[in-house]
Parts: C-alpha cells; sequence; structure tokens
C-alpha cells in the first residue's frame, strides 16, 4: 500500500474559472508483491478530493465561489 495526495490547479475562461484548487489524498494498493511489480500489476486508487472554485464571472445560479466534494466515480 502507498499513501500519498494529488495538488491540481488550474484557470480557464472558457469554463468561467478564475482559480480552481484541487487537493486529495489518495490511497493505493497493488494486488501483486513488489517483486513482481515490473511484470504484473493490478492495483486499486482511492482518491477523495474536495474542489474550491472561484469564477470570473457570477454564475446562472448567482455563486462567485464555490466548495464542491468530486464524484467518486465519472
Amino acid at each position: 500500500m502507498v499513501v500519498g495526495g494529488w495538488l491540481n490547479a488550474y484557470s480557464s475562461t472558457y469554463s468561467n474559472i478564475k482559480l480552481a484548487v484541487k487537493p486529495a489524498p489518495a490511497i493505493e494498493y497493488n494486488f501483486f508483491p513488489y517483486s513482481k511489480s515490473t511484470r504484473r500489476q493490478l492495483r486499486a486508487l482511492w482518491k477523495p478530493a474536495y474542489n474550491s472554485y472561484r469564477y470570473r464571472e457570477e454564475t446562472i445560479y448567482d455563486k462567485t465561489s464555490e466548495r464542491l466534494w468530486a464524484r467518486l466515480f465519472p
């Protein structure tokens, strides 16, 4: 098992996003032992993400910023 994290930050004029920050802790598990990792890999990754958005202009829902939990399955 490996424990780590992800951090994503971006901006987009097309999507009306002034700043989006997406930090997420991560846990990865490999079902095969490390000694066989160059030949076999079957991994599971769990990454719950908390997204923070700041919008350039007010949205149609009257929001200028928003904080949401990411979907677990896209």
